[in-house]
């Protein structure tokens, strides 16, 4: 049985991942996968270009995105602290779900404004179980392993409050939601992944395996840890023990990622029915041929769609006012 890579950045999971588009799928194909999907940190920005790639190449492409996730509300401003964000994996099954992850991302920027961190004026888009809930139609949800909140729950001994998470999302997302499990060398992770194996079987949540890939192989996992350190404005210490940095994050071969995943059962094999699931198809011709263009439909706050609207008339308002700021 083959094996379909469910958690991977590209390029487009700025300052995070080493891997580019185009060799991202050569590989995919030298390793024979028939699926494959993208899921970017907080944006679908590489969606259209993978999706043409995949599809050229002969791989089912599956669209992603691995959200920033907050159980404690979006309203995630940064005084202090701030709140604990986490990693959630989404997968779009079908155009809900693909429309949906745009509502859920365009939201969580819109309601974002105030969440900038204290090392960047960067807007932080945060969704909560507000927008899954109301946004959550034709997703499957990945529950991302150590970097998530179950995990985060798990490994700080709060395993009530995990089941009760974890139930939360079986209830909303029913069989599309699964428990991730990740084998990259890190300590941590075995009782992790067991614990989650426990929970699985316990509450009837199927689990997944995933590689969590930010580099295409082990020799470019020095580099995507210096391009981590840029927007923390830190310096790299060379003179660290490498063994405490396992070059494991890297795109691994479906026999690779069985021997992996041996010790949680189903975890190999589920990564095709997930993908089996994804059948998301773009439409840019219609029956004849005609290209079909894919346009918002603009409205301002306040005016429905129901409304008559000059958007000429008001792009011209808005650049001329604009205009006037700039020149005060």
């Amino acid at each position: 049985m083959s094996f379909a890579h469910l958690h991977v950045h590209t390029q487009y999971s700025f300052l995070q991942s080493t891997i580019k588009v185009g060799d991202l799928i050569k590989q995919a194909k030298a390793f024979g996968m028939p699926a494959l999907a993208m899921t970017d940190t907080n944006n679908t920005f590489g969606a259209i270009d993978f999706y043409f790639a995949c599809k050229d190449a002969g791989i089912k492409p599956i669209i992603g995105c691995d959200l920033v996730y907050s159980p404690e509300g979006r309203d995630q401003v940064f005084d202090g602290k701030g709140k604990r964000l986490h990693s959630l994996v989404v997968l779009c099954k079908n155009d809900t779900g693909y429309k949906n992850l745009c509502k859920l991302l365009t939201q969580a920027y819109k309601d974002g404004a105030l969440n900038k961190t204290p090392l960047s004026d960067l807007v932080r888009g945060v969704v909560d179980r507000e927008l899954l809930d109301k946004y959550g139609d034709g997703l499957i949800v990945l529950s991302s392993s150590i970097r998530g909140h179950l995990g985060y729950l798990v490994m700080n001994g709060k395993d009530d409050e995990a089941i009760r998470t974890a139930v939360w999302f079986k209830q909303r997302f029913g069989e599309d939601f699964y428990l991730e499990v990740v084998d990259n060398g890190l300590p941590e992770q075995e009782s992790l992944n067991q614990r989650l194996v426990e929970i699985g079987e316990r509450e009837g949540i199927p689990v997944v395996g995933t590689s969590e890939s930010y580099y295409l192989d082990p020799s470019y996992a020095e580099a995507q840890e210096i391009m981590q350190c840029i927007p923390l404005g830190r310096n790299l210490d060379f003179e660290r023990p490498k063994s405490l940095v396992p070059a494991e994050f890297y795109f691994k071969s479906a026999e690779q990622m069985k021997a992996r995943l041996a010790s949680y059962p189903g975890a190999y094999e589920n990564a095709m029915a997930i993908a089996d699931k994804c059948n998301l198809e773009f439409k840019f011709k219609d029956k004849e041929g005609k290209a079909i263009y894919h346009l918002p439909d603009f409205r301002p706050d306040g005016i429905a769609k129901s409304e008559a609207f000059d958007t000429v008339k008001y792009f011209k308002e808005q650049s001329r006012e604009g205009l006037e700021i700039r020149f005060q």
